[in-house]
Parts: C-alpha cells; sequence; structure tokens
C-alpha cells in the first residue's frame, strides 16, 4: 500500500513540475510575441505622445487572453494590462486589445486592434492580423495585415 501511495505521489510532483515548465515556457513565448506584436513598425505612428513628445504609456486592455505572468515593456516603460473597468477609470488616448491569441510550439496566430485618438470626437482604430512561425527557438513574422 505504501508504495503505491509513493507512485501516486511521485507521479504527482513530476506532473506539477512538468506543467510549470510548459506554463512557463508558454509564457516566454506569448511575452516574446507580444513583445513583437507592440514593435510592427506600421503600428508605431499611432501611439500616443506626450507634451513633450515622448511617448504615453501602452495600455492592453485584458479580456478573455490571459496575460498572468507576461513581461513586456514599450518606451522603456512597462506595458499596463488593464481590465475595462481600468481602461474606463484611466481612460487613456489609446489602448490594445487582443481578440484572439492561438500560440502552438511552433507557430503563433494574433488578431489585435488598436484603438486611438480615444478622447477625441473621433476616435480611430487599427486591427492588425498577424502570425509567427517559430525557427531555431527564434519567432519570425510570417505574415501581417493591417486595417485602418
Amino acid at each position: 500500500m505504501k508504495k503505491k501511495l509513493l507512485k501516486a505521489m511521485t507521479f504527482t510532483v513530476f506532473l506539477l513540475v512538468f506543467n510549470q515548465i510548459c506554463s512557463a515556457q508558454s509564457v516566454t513565448d506569448k511575452s516574446i510575441i507580444l513583445q513583437k506584436c507592440l514593435d510592427v513598425t506600421e503600428l508605431q505612428g499611432y501611439y500616443p505622445k506626450n507634451a513633450d513628445n515622448s511617448f504615453k504609456q501602452v495600455v492592453v486592455l485584458e479580456t478573455s487572453i490571459d496575460f498572468t505572468g507576461v513581461s513586456v515593456s514599450k518606451f522603456n516603460e512597462p506595458v499596463l494590462f488593464e481590465d475595462r473597468d481600468e481602461v474606463y477609470n484611466s481612460n487613456p488616448f489609446a489602448f490594445i486589445v487582443f481578440q484572439s491569441m492561438i500560440i502552438t510550439a511552433n507557430t503563433a496566430d494574433l488578431n489585435y486592434e488598436m484603438t486611438y485618438d480615444r478622447n477625441t470626437t473621433t476616435p480611430q482604430s487599427v486591427t492588425v492580423n498577424v502570425s509567427f512561425e517559430k525557427n531555431n527557438n527564434n519567432w519570425i513574422v510570417k505574415k501581417i495585415t493591417i486595417n485602418k
């Protein structure tokens, strides 16, 4: 009986450790992919600026996509992850919302929208669809579509 219990406990510990390793890898991949999404060249002109011409802190609206443990920055500032109420209350000039994020071991497909000029009478948005492929542990943009 003790042998079975020991085997069961050992197996359970193995599964927990394995799960942590897989989660860490997916958080790392998610961070890298998210950073590449924020750095898309075609989006740079949409990021809002302060009066001194420096960039405002980037805000990502958290919806059903889990960003727990994800660490990214833009313009030397950490990206703020805010829920809908926080975005409403902080009233940022622009924010990004990810509608879908599908990441496998070697591919990633993301769909997101940047809403900008939000504090004007005519808020604008740009939608981005991007596909990545992992090649030699590097995430490479394979296809990108931007709709203004």
